[in-house]
């Protein structure tokens, strides 16, 4: 069995989509469908960090928002980086560069999410 030892946010609700398509009135919002889960616990008790915390994600100096965001999701639906060439991961980034226009170059853009997909970061070429 696995010890699960991150911090978690019990004050965190994830989106419905169900909550987006029904009507803002509140009398039509089931009684039954309610905020309070019971399969969920008010506090956890975390006995030590997990390893590996400390370590920043080679994405983590790169650009931030929904645009990058969008950009990295389709280079990860054209390439897989199972070999250490990154060529794959440059051409689907500089295609996806002209629908998600993001201030990166595609070259860095690929050798960085190739070591983020990767299991061992220190391996790939620091860029």
């Amino acid at each position: 069995m696995r010890h699960f030892h991150r911090a978690i946010d019990t004050g965190w609700r994830a989106p419905r989509i169900r909550r987006w398509c029904v009507s803002r009135n509140p009398s039509t919002w089931p009684a039954s469908r309610g905020h309070d889960r019971d399969d969920e616990v008010d506090s956890v008790v975390v006995t030590a960090p997990a390893p590996g915390l400390d370590i920043a994600s080679p994405l983590a100096a790169m650009p931030s928002g929904a645009a990058f965001g969008s950009l990295v999701h389709a280079v990860l639906e054209t390439a897989t980086p199972r070999r250490r060439s990154s060529g794959r991961a440059r051409r689907a980034g500089a295609t996806a560069l002209a629908w998600w226009p993001v201030d990166v170059a595609a070259d860095e853009l690929a050798v960085r999410w190739c070591r983020c997909t990767t299991r061992r970061w220190d391996r790939w070429p620091q860029g």
